[in-house]
């Protein structure tokens, strides 16, 4: 479904750009299906090495990270927060600590 048709239950911040490229903080909501990447594709963020929605740079795989997780476990009545270190692949932002960075709403780049 276009974003456009219904209210986007992605929060999406860019932590900071470096050489043509942007590190972006994502929180989801729903979880559908390439939620992620229709929402930055839509926006004018594509993901690297994206087949579908993206840009291929090279033929290594999709340039999309999950870091750090949170929900709520109804058994344990308590939030769980699971982080794990950040990819290799994203050494130009290694220098980043992403749990103090300042979060940047972005706006659509290009109106369709």
């Amino acid at each position: 479904m276009s974003p456009t048709k219904e209210k986007q239950p992605s929060q999406i911040y860019k932590v900071t750009t470096k050489d043509h490229y942007s590190l972006l903080s994502i929180g989801i909501k729903t979880g559908r299906k390439h939620q992620i990447r229709t929402h930055l594709k839509y926006i004018g963020y594509p993901i690297v090495n994206d087949p579908l929605y993206g840009h291929i740079l090279d033929n290594r795989k999709l340039l999309l990270e999950s870091y750090a997780i949170d929900f709520y476990h109804p058994l344990e009545n308590r939030f769980i927060h699971i982080q794990a270190p950040i990819d290799p692949r994203f050494k130009p932002f290694s220098h980043i600590d992403l749990t103090s960075t300042i979060k940047m709403p972005l706006h659509k780049t290009h109106q369709k």
